[in-house]
Formats: C-alpha cells, sequence, structure tokens
C-alpha cells in the first residue's frame, strides 16, 4: 500500500499542532507522574507553542516535518497492525481452531465420507431481497 501524503499547508499545520500538544501534554504527565522535574514542562510548552505559531504563520517550513512524521507513523503501524494480527492469530484463533478439533466439530466439512455419494449441498431457496441483512 502506497503512503499519500497531502500537498494543503493545512494539512501540515494541523500535523504539527497535534504533534506539538502531544509532546506537551506527555511533558505534563510525566512531569506529575514524578518521572521528570518541573522545568522540563517549563521548557517544553514555550517550545511547543513557538512552534505551534510558527506553524501559523509558516506552514510551509513544516512541509518537511508533516512527510517525515506520517512516513514514520505509516511503516510503524504496518508493523504493528502486522504483529498485532499475527499475535491475535497465535493466541485465538489456533487455540479456538485446536479445541473445536478436539470436540469434533467440522464447521467446513473437510471431513471426508467414503459411503457418500456426491458432496454437493443444495441451495436454500432465495428469501424476501427487502430483507436481505
Amino acid at each position: 500500500m502506497r503512503l499519500r501524503l497531502s500537498e494543503k499547508p493545512a494539512e501540515w499545520r494541523k500535523f504539527t499542532w497535534s504533534s506539538a500538544a502531544a509532546v506537551t501534554l506527555f511533558t505534563v504527565l510525566a512531569w506529575w507522574r514524578g518521572r521528570v522535574s518541573a522545568a522540563v514542562p517549563l521548557g517544553i510548552a514555550p517550545a511547543a507553542l513557538a512552534l505551534a505559531l510558527g506553524a501559523w504563520r509558516r506552514p510551509g517550513w513544516f512541509r518537511g516535518f508533516y512527510r517525515a512524521g506520517r512516513t514514520v507513523g505509516h511503516w510503524i503501524g504496518r508493523v504493528v497492525g502486522t504483529v498485532l494480527l499475527a499475535v491475535l492469530f497465535c493466541v485465538v484463533l489456533v487455540p479456538l481452531g485446536l479445541a473445536m478439533r478436539m470436540a469434533g466439530q467440522d464447521p467446513l466439512r473437510l471431513k471426508r465420507d467414503p459411503g457418500a455419494r456426491s458432496y454437493w449441498l443444495t441451495a436454500r431457496p432465495p428469501g424476501d431481497f427487502n430483507r436481505m441483512f
């Protein structure tokens, strides 16, 4: 899947504002939990404000920041999504399939019946098309 980046200054501005807000929020939360000293949020907040004001006045300056941030975020999302799907498969679906197999269930009808003349299943009659779901 190819990443599509916006070439609109409004998008660059929004990305910079949200990044400045996120950095400020995480810094304040770290200070509140006692992870950093009080001087850190007092230094980060004016820098984030200056960044936000700069993005408001000159969004073109932040085009590279937008492109780099979106590209890194895209690839992190791809990796994390793949890992989470693999974990979900291994933790949920594989044990569920093994439990169903041990219980003797065969929802896909994969077991062969040597005495069967045919494996054809007759279709259900069509229902009312106005109430399909």
